[in-house]
């Protein structure tokens, strides 16, 4: 869901993945044991190609957050009753002011305001009708279901239960096209950017592309004052989304900096740092030598920096990173840089583990492999990866349509989960055998209905309300993606909370779940 892993997947693909061992890489970033900086690299790019700011901020130096002190404020166009006000780059025409004329309801929302009037709310959401037939083209099996009829499914069930303060929420949909995104995502974004706070204004954006989660797209969003939900697989820490509070919330994955400890302790938990023979693909005697594999981009070198961190706590310093800068072009390189430098144990942060594999597996390089979510464990790891390259991966999981097939299925996740499908069957919705389209609906359910909820609690319709009403419901919001949902903080808000361990058994060539219960909170 999401960009979901494999959507990201699909783009390399499109470029070079079938040919992804034999080409170089254009450029690239070893590190060795030195290590990355902390902080984010100056001028570098997001991987959209838009530079980074440093300083969190929305472009042009304004902060694109809602203060913290609006959680307590009333409806658009009330007054606060807690004090704080919208950040600058929110005051942008979105902050609950109604259009020229509009005065307020009864209830004290305008009439019509920036996403709203008399009769609906419109929510957006982005779709890629094509990824089927792009990934069938490639000899990839990957079928997202019908997006347009899963966001309609879950308006549905919010208007069949009274709808939003009042009103019907409406749906409005921009489909993307793969290969677009795959070659310009930042004119793409700036394309759905403008459509959707400028000529359709909405509350809201749910966007399940992953290749189009990018700091462009999120900053142009956050400086018109409309929030994105997004269950992208996008790698992300804390300090990606600085300066957005209120503008993004992340329904599927986990921040980095929240993840590495965890991750790290679990996989020394299970047995992953004993010694490994990489030629041959088996246990061993000798000391492990790990490898960290990443983008070159902010976020990639500060995540690179958070699992060293993390591993070396753990009482394993001095692993060793490398960092590629153009994922089209494969993994050749990272390997032969792993390989040459005698690695045995390899952390890829994102999807790109699986062109890693396939790489790996022309120069007979068999590494450990950790692994978590982020990887998309089922989809790319047990359906696509060379014969015998998950052999001894270990790890962590928090959302079951990722990690693991019907067959592996640990049951529902609770009430979010049930209320969505049920929901979803209502819409004519149904996902036997369809995983990945399991996968994009569970995403729609909770990024829906997270922005839907956090409007009603707050009773109001601009982003500081649903906002202020997200925080609000969040200790008991049930979420459908995941193992549970995350008590939002003002600065982070990312829903998942909860993960089990997650291994990869060779009797069945599957992954599986080790245990029953959530081994790791977040």
């Amino acid at each position: 869901m999401t960009r979901l892993p494999s959507l990201a997947l699909v783009g390399a693909l499109l470029a070079s993945s079938a040919c992804a061992s034999t080409v170089q890489l254009r450029s690239q970033q070893q590190l060795g044991g030195s290590g990355v900086d902390q902080g984010q690299v100056g001028g570098q790019t997001d991987g959209s190609g838009a530079t980074a700011d440093s300083s969190g901020g929305a472009p042009g130096g304004t902060s694109g957050a809602l203060a913290p002190g609006s959680t307590g404020s009333t409806a658009a166009g009330g007054s606060a009753t807690s004090g704080g006000s919208l950040g600058p780059a929110s005051a942008a025409g979105s902050s609950g002011s109604a259009a020229a004329g509009a005065g307020p309801s009864a209830g004290g929302i305008p009439v019509k305001g920036p996403g709203w009037d008399a009769k609906y709310v419109y929510v957006g959401a982005l779709t890629v009708n094509d990824l089927h037939t792009v990934a069938g083209g490639l000899g990839i099996n990957l079928d997202p279901g019908d997006l347009e009829a899963d966001a309609n499914a879950v308006a549905k069930y919010v208007n069949d239960h009274g709808g939003l303060l009042g009103r019907q929420v409406k749906m409005l949909f921009r489909d993307t096209k793969t290969a677009d995104v795959a070659a310009d995502p930042v004119r793409v974004g700036q394309a759905v950017c403008a459509d959707f706070t400028q000529d359709r204004r909405i509350i809201a954006l749910y966007n399940p592309v992953t290749t189009l989660d990018t700091d462009n797209l999120r900053r142009c969003f956050a400086k018109a004052g409309t929030p994105i939900f997004s269950p992208s697989s996008a790698i992300t820490d804390s300090t990606a989304t600085k300066g957005l509070e209120g503008f993004f919330y992340q329904t599927a994955m986990v921040a980095w900096d929240k993840l590495a400890p965890v991750f790290v302790n679990r996989l020394k938990a299970q047995g992953y740092m004993s010694g490994w023979d990489a030629r041959l693909g088996q246990p061993s005697s000798k000391k492990p030598v790990f490898g960290i594999v990443t983008s070159t981009t902010p976020a990639g070198t500060r995540v690179a920096a958070q699992i060293k961190g993390a591993l070396a706590s753990a009482g394993y310093p001095g692993a060793l990173v490398y960092q590629w800068s153009d994922a089209s072009q494969g993994q050749n390189n990272s390997v032969t840089y792993m390989n040459g430098n005698n690695v045995d144990h390899v952390i890829v942060a994102d999807l790109e583990l699986t062109a890693f594999q396939n790489s790996a597996q022309n120069q007979q390089y068999k590494p450990r492999y950790g692994i978590t979510s982020y990887n998309d464990p089922y989809t790319n790891l047990e359906t696509l990866s060379p014969k015998g390259a998950n052999n001894g991966a270990v790890g962590i999981g928090w959302a079951p349509a990722y990690d693991v097939s019907d067959q592996n299925d640990p049951g529902s996740t609770g009430k979010g989960e049930d209320t969505c499908l049920k929901l979803m069957a209502a819409g004519g919705q149904t996902f036997s055998g369809k995983r990945t389209a399991k996968l994009f609906a569970l995403a729609a359910c909770d990024s829906i209905l997270l922005a839907v909820e956090g409007a009603r609690s707050q009773k109001g319709l601009d982003a500081r309300s649903i906002y202020a009403g997200a925080l609000r419901i969040s200790p008991t919001f049930s979420t459908a993606v995941s193992f549970g949902t995350s008590a939002l903080t003002p600065t982070h808000l990312f829903t998942p909370s909860s993960a089990r361990d997650l291994a990869w058994v060779s009797a069945c060539s599957c992954f599986k779940y080790q245990s029953s219960r959530a081994t790791a909170r977040f």
